[in-house]
C-alpha cells in the first residue's frame, strides 16, 4: 500500500510539473506577442513624430519665406554668404524618414501562423 501511495504522489507532482511548463510556454508566447506588437506600434509613432517634425520645418521656412522683413540687401554679409538649402534635415531626422518609409512598405505579418521560436540558454 505504501508503494501506491509514493508512486500516486510522484505522478501528481509529475502532472503538475507538466501543466506549469505548459502554462508557461503560453505566457512566452503571448509575452512574444505583445512585444512585436508594441515594437510595430512605436515604429509607427516614430513615423508619425518624423512626419509632424517635417510639416512643422515646411511651415516655419514657409512663414520665414514669406516674411518681408528678412530680405536681404545687396552687399550685405547675408546676401553674400551661400545660401542653405531649404530641404536640409539633419541626420537624425533622415533616420527617422528612411525608418517610416522601410515600415510603410513592410506588409503587416500575421503572428498567429509565425513559427515559434524558443532560445536556450541565451542563444
Amino acid at each position: 500500500m505504501r508503494r501506491h501511495w509514493v508512486a500516486l504522489m510522484f505522478l501528481f507532482a509529475a502532472l503538475l510539473v507538466t501543466l506549469i511548463v505548459d502554462r508557461q510556454g503560453e505566457t512566452i508566447s503571448s509575452q512574444q506577442m505583445l512585444i512585436k506588437t508594441l515594437f510595430r506600434d512605436s515604429l509607427e509613432l516614430t513615423a508619425v513624430k518624423a512626419h509632424t517634425v517635417e510639416q512643422q520645418r515646411e511651415k516655419a521656412q514657409a512663414e520665414a519665406d514669406a516674411a518681408p522683413g528678412d530680405v536681404a540687401q545687396e552687399g550685405s554679409p547675408e546676401a553674400d554668404a551661400p545660401q542653405k538649402s531649404k530641404h536640409a534635415a539633419p541626420e537624425r531626422d533622415l533616420n527617422l524618414k528612411n525608418r517610416a518609409k522601410r515600415q510603410s512598405k513592410m506588409p503587416p505579418r500575421d503572428l498567429e501562423n509565425e513559427p515559434r521560436v524558443r532560445w536556450v540558454n541565451g542563444v
